[in-house]
């Protein structure tokens, strides 16, 4: 299976430059030289490590990552974003420092060159901007630009070098999949934004993401409406039921059913609702369920070729029939496995013939086992074995595969019984208003005519909850289009990818795992990860380091797919070193060195310490890859920390021999 293959142009940051940054109070001007591979700024805890890696993305994109980093859509993301970045560096910087204080970033995306400074302060314009390309500056206006104007100038710009349809694409690229910081979002188990990120990594048009994006915004709007006008039309029902009381209970009524009513259709929803998640998580186990058995299934035949094959090199074209499983069979069990006879009487008939050196089927005479041959009777037996334990576990899916079967029908019966009430009880309604409407239209005065203003309202909200409804089944409708289009694109692009992600997860977890694309109704197209050959579909079934860990091999994998070889990803990434254990911390530096050294850079920070991690990344990447920044002089320590200061310097001083005695 073949697709084309879109490649995106990211960011390579040469310099980074901080002006009046008065959270470091002992260097508030700072300037960085940015080289290829590691950039690691090490330090103390509440140093302000986390804080650097915001400001580089605020310098890049005007917002800071938002701390929920929940996601709707790019353009929401964007614009909440810019609200919450005009405070994010109060606190960070001095009063007096707030019209000075600004960040200016170095930049190349592939030809292109950028340069620009932003004031902490002033999220949607630029102080200063300069682009060139290959070098040569690109054609400026004729008057001066404004500082919006730059921005918006910076905004088209990078967006199209980049290769995606917008700016706030862009935005989405660098905080969901390129920056993983403080917050510990993980993109993984975020269906909304993983969906957007599989649709620009994997779609053959940024247009496509940014339509599905549309479609799956529009269809939740429309069934947000559409349960915001049942819910009224249920209020207006209920001033119905008053009114009809006023004018007098209708035959068979009684007090308090408005009330009652109200209660049956909530549980009805309730639980039809319910069961519609019940469906959802039993469809899925079942379709698990399928596929154990099958590759269970698959390693029996497997075994059983083996089996034949090592029986056919011990014995030539002689059977050693006491070695074979029908045989053996009958002896265990004491019942021919050919004609069904059981009782001594089988055993003592194979024994009589197997001593006389006959085949208890035929008569043959048999030649005997020649010497020599116990490796290869050992091997049989160790396959007979397995091909045994195999055997069994193709009768425990069965048996599995056969209960899930039979508890999805159930679940799905329920489910459709669940439907069935909560329609039937919607006619009812309508048929309860009917009943009156005879009787009080020959009513008089106010109550009868606002009664009536009422079933004419209530009739209105029904009609528009339908063209709710119905929008909203379009709208999905067009988003499975999309859906099924980007399933074709991942799997012609999954023979490069899949092996990308395995390799940089293994070498973390140490164990093999594999992911694969799946679709859900409800929140699109997901990737579900399996682990020693069982379906990991929650995050709390991983530990916290396995999900951290897991989730950063993710995003470096699509990194190292999405990228032009030319302008390659790079990642900030605030290392979660507190969920490591010492056994993970030497296997983390291996999977980070190996994504560095295929060409892509980390801007990380991590607590200077002689950990593993560290240590193990300096020695794989070397001087050469790989550059130590002190964090601990650029602000004041806690005098706890400057008590113990002799305790950083030991450290700094373990990571950068590591870093001169390696080869990288």
């Amino acid at each position: 299976m073949t697709s084309p293959v879109r490649r995106l142009s990211f960011p390579q940051i040469r310099r980074v430059v901080l002006d009046k940054f008065s959270l470091y109070t002992q260097r508030p001007g700072i300037e960085l030289d940015v080289s290829a591979g590691v950039l690691c700024l090490a330090g103390a805890n509440g140093i302000g490590k986390s804080t650097f890696l915001s400001a580089i993305n605020y310098g890049l994109t005007g917002i800071v990552p938002l701390a929920s980093r929940e996601f709707m859509s790019a353009a929401e993301y964007y614009k909440d974003g810019l609200r919450f970045s005009h405070e994010f560096f109060d606190g960070r910087i001095e009063e007096d420092d707030r019209d000075g204080a600004q960040i200016t970033v170095e930049f190349d995306v592939g030809k292109t060159g950028f340069q620009l400074t932003r004031g902490l302060f002033e999220a949607d314009s630029l102080r200063a901007l300069s682009i060139t390309v290959n070098g040569k500056p690109i054609d400026s206006a004729d008057a001066p630009l404004s500082a919006e104007e730059k921005n918006r100038l910076y905004c088209t710009q990078v967006a199209k070098v980049v290769g995606v349809k917008s700016f706030e694409q862009f935005v989405f690229l660098q905080h969901f999949v390129l920056t993983f910081d403080e917050s510990r979002h993980l993109l993984f188990w975020d269906p909304r934004a993983l969906e957007q990120a599989l649709y620009l990594a994997f779609g053959t048009d940024p247009e496509i993401a940014a339509a599905a994006e549309r479609l799956r915004r529009e269809m939740e709007k429309a069934e947000s409406r559409g349960r915001n006008i049942q819910y009224h039309a249920t209020n207006v029902f209920n001033r119905i039921q008053t009114l009809e009381d006023v004018l007098g209970t209708p035959a068979g009524g009684k007090a308090g059913r408005d009330e009652e009513l109200r209660e049956k259709y909530a549980g009805l929803l309730k639980e039809r609702d319910q069961l519609e998640k019940e469906v959802d998580q039993t469809e899925a186990k079942a379709s698990d369920a399928e596929v154990a058995l099958a590759e269970a299934s698959a390693a029996h035949i497997s075994l059983r070729k083996d089996y034949d094959a090592a029986f056919e090199k011990l014995t030539g074209r002689r059977s050693i029939v006491d070695s074979h499983p029908l045989v053996r069979t009958s002896l265990d069990d004491e019942r021919c496995a050919l004609c069904g006879a059981t009782g001594k009487d089988v055993n003592d008939a194979l024994k009589s013939a197997l001593k006389r050196h006959e085949c208890p089927l035929c008569e043959s005479k048999l030649q005997p086992g020649a010497s020599g041959q116990g490796e290869l009777l050992a091997n049989l037996k160790k396959i007979d074995a397995a091909l045994a334990k195999a055997k069994g576990k193709v009768e425990t899916c069965a048996t599995t595969r056969s209960r899930l079967a039979k508890e999805k029908t159930q679940v799905q019966d329920r489910f459709a019984t669940a439907q069935e009430a909560v329609r039937a009880f919607e006619t009812m309604y309508e048929k309860a208003i009917a009943k009156v409407r005879e009787r009080e239209k020959t009513a008089s005065g106010g109550v009868a005519q606002a009664l009536e203003n009422l079933r004419t309202e209530h009739e209105t909200l029904q009609a528009e909850r339908r063209k709710a409804y119905t929008l909203r089944d379009e709208k999905k409708k067009e988003l499975k289009k999309l859906q099924r289009s980007l399933e074709s694109s991942y799997a012609a692009a999954e023979e490069e990818f899949v092996p990308r992600f395995r390799a940089l997860a293994e070498l973390f977890l140490g164990i093999e795992l594999d992911v694969r694309l799946e679709g859900k109704a409800a929140t699109g197209l997901v990737l579900i990860l399996e682990l020693r050959s069982t379906l990991r579909r929650e995050k709390h079934q991983l530990s916290e380091s396995q999900r951290f860990f897991v989730d950063i091999a993710l995003r470096m994998a699509l990194a190292q797919f999405m990228s032009n070889k030319e302008a390659p990803a790079g990642l900030l990434i605030d290392t979660p070193e507190g969920s490591l254990d010492i056994a993970y911390e030497s296997r983390a530096g291996e999977m980070f060195a190996e994504f560095v050294k295929g060409g892509h850079r980390i801007m990380m920070t991590a607590n200077i310490n002689t950990s593993q991690l560290l240590q193990k990344l300096a020695k794989e990447c070397g001087a050469k890859r790989m550059t130590l920044t002190r964090m601990t002089t650029w602000t004041d320590l806690s005098d706890v920390q400057v008590k113990e200061s002799d305790l950083f310097h030991n450290a700094y001083a373990t990571i950068e021999k590591e870093l001169k005695g390696a080869h990288g």
